[in-house]
């Protein structure tokens, strides 16, 4: 019963004739020297322009904005968003790494005294924190009326740190598979047998491994590119597609291999059968979901098991789970917004 609002607050790193300078900063093998950050720019911008306009349009169509864009705290403190309850949203807000340091904005700092400030599976991307940001960080977090995080260890932290949290499902789980597909405007995907893949900086080994099982079973790959320079890869590679065929590409795969945490989400929510291939690290957050909702056997462990597509899913009792933590997700928000 509430109308929600989101704050346009952008670190001008991420504004659109910024973010290829500010994607260099996460990327250490390109940042050495010019030489390689010329290469960089030559490689990703021609797709900087697709890029914007994909994400520019779901955020206009689907996304309620401040009318007030922000790019400092400053602003925000100076001209707060009009509201009855600040929350912080969940993904990695919180993370120092991505944000070079305490952002203080996703903090909610700007929220005029006496306001109700609310965390809804926030998350530290990590399982600890260094000593430098513990005190700042226990310092905002005490301005919290509740906190839900979407990881075990982000509540061990606000443990550590003094305080009490609830681990609650990320935000994307909260929808059903119907309810996302209300969103697919053209399910040019429906009528395809195919594998889809989404990772996170893949290896040879993971590589090797999805054509090893795509043989095996007759299928064709469709990929998920960040840049046109992706299609030099084996399969078909759709590049930044818009939301909607993001969503149709894991709704109609046979299964879905992948890194991620959200194409893992969005495989259970369409009760696609998916893999899970870890990573060295940002691992934690798709652990705990596998072992919330008993699918830990979804997790690759052996690059030579290529049957593991082959194993059933019983997503039955997979979606009465989810339902019961939707329940639990749902609860917790009407009462933190009393």
């Amino acid at each position: 019963g509430y109308e929600a609002e989101v704050v346009d607050y952008w670190q001008p790193r991420y504004l659109d004739k910024n973010i290829l300078k500010g994607n260099l900063l996460f990327a250490p093998k390109w940042n050495k020297n010019v030489i390689t950050q010329t290469a960089y720019k030559l490689i990703k911008y021609p797709s900087h322009p697709r890029m914007c306009r994909v994400f520019n349009d779901f955020l206009a169509k689907y996304i309620n904005l401040t009318p007030m864009r922000y790019t400092t705290l400053r602003q925000l403190q100076e001209y707060p968003p009009q509201a009855d309850f600040y929350m912080t949203g969940s993904d990695q807000v919180w993370n120092t790494t991505g944000n070079d340091s305490i952002n203080r904005m996703y903090y909610l700092d700007y929220a005029p005294e006496g306001k109700k400030r609310v965390a809804y599976a926030a998350s530290f991307g990590r399982s600890q924190l260094g000593e430098w940001e513990k005190a700042e960080t226990r310092e905002l977090l005490q301005k919290y009326e509740s906190i839900a995080m979407r990881e075990s260890s982000g509540v061990e932290i606000v443990r550590e740190l003094g305080m009490t949290a609830v681990n609650l499902i990320d935000p994307t789980l909260m929808l059903n598979g119907e309810q996302w597909s209300k969103l697919i405007e053209k399910d040019r995907f429906k009528a395809q047998d195919y594998i889809f893949v989404y990772m996170l900086k893949g290896t040879a080994q993971s590589d090797e491994y999805i054509a090893r099982v795509a043989k095996k079973h007759g299928l064709k790959v469709i990929r998920l590119g960040d840049g046109y320079h992706e299609m030099l890869k084996n399969g078909d590679t759709v590049v930044l597609p818009p939301v909607y065929e993001f969503l149709s590409l894991i709704k109609n795969a046979r299964c879905v291999i992948t890194n991620s945490f959200h194409a893992t989400a969005f495989s259970i929510n369409f009760n696609t059968p998916f893999i899970s291939i870890m990573r060295e690290r940002a691992n934690s957050r798709i652990n705990d979901l596998l072992r919330l909702l008993n699918l830990e056997d979804r997790r690759l462990t052996d690059f030579n098991d290529v049957d593991l597509m082959d194993k059933a899913i019983d997503f039955e009792k997979v979606n009465n789970l989810l339902n019961e933590q939707r329940e639990v997700a749902l609860k917790y928000l009407k009462n933190s917004l009393k």
